[in-house]
């Protein structure tokens, strides 16, 4: 790893790219990042690191401003970097507590996974972005081991602007059931956000989650 950050390290600063994000739990790696420029985000350390040609706060305070609207369009390869690397490091984002990812989706934790259930055919996905061009936010519906799941991550100043995102991810689901999402009990947030959306309350699993489905289409 330490041969390869090196190069690595050059093509980044003679390419167009702002910044890189990567997060270790391990030190020896940390040291390793830290010899090439990397440092880490939030102090500490291990953890989310970046190295970057810009203040990572002043980007992350001018990528998310909120109140805006938001462009939904399909998900590319080239999110991963933007929703797994940034806004989940975004100062927001990073151990915001929110009870989301319950159910079957806590299996599929980020756009990394979703994205390779897409690809091999099993739904779709669909990314959020702002006026500027930031990705604010992801949703899918996959079927996923051949249970139907709906989920969906937003940057918290954008969750109210969500509906748009999850009604379009459901309804370009090609199998025969509705997709189901799974919220966790204490997320009233994102109840609100699906009744606004037209989902309605199927199940509950007491003191745990409740499931929502899209009403049938047609």
């Amino acid at each position: 790893m330490t041969m390869l950050l090196k190069p690595c390290v050059e093509d980044f600063h003679a390419s167009g790219a702002k910044m890189l994000c990567c997060a270790t739990g391990n030190v020896f790696a940390a040291n390793s990042y830290r010899k090439v420029g990397f440092k880490t985000i939030y102090g500490g350390e291990t953890g989310p690191m970046t190295i970057t040609k810009v203040d990572f706060f002043e980007e992350d305070a001018k990528a998310f401003p909120g109140n805006e609207p938001l462009t939904i369009r399909p998900g590319t390869p080239g999110d991963q970097f933007d929703i797994d690397k940034f806004l989940a490091y975004s100062k927001a984002m990073y151990g915001f507590p929110r009870c989301h990812h319950v159910g079957i989706a806590a299996h599929i934790f980020d756009y990394r996974i979703a994205f390779q259930e897409h690809l091999s055919g099993n739904g779709p996905i669909n990314v959020a972005v702002t006026p500027s061009g930031y990705v604010a936010g992801f949703a899918y519906a996959l079927n996923y081991y051949g249970e139907t799941v709906l989920d969906f991550t937003t940057h918290p100043s954008y969750t109210e602007n969500a509906t748009e995102l999850l009604k379009r991810t459901a309804a370009e689901y090609q199998g025969s059931q509705q997709p189901l999402l799974y919220i966790h009990v204490d997320d009233t947030e994102r109840h609100a956000l699906a009744l606004k959306a037209g989902f309605s309350l199927v199940a509950t699993v007491p003191g745990r989650y409740s499931i929502y489905r899209m009403e049938t289409k047609g």
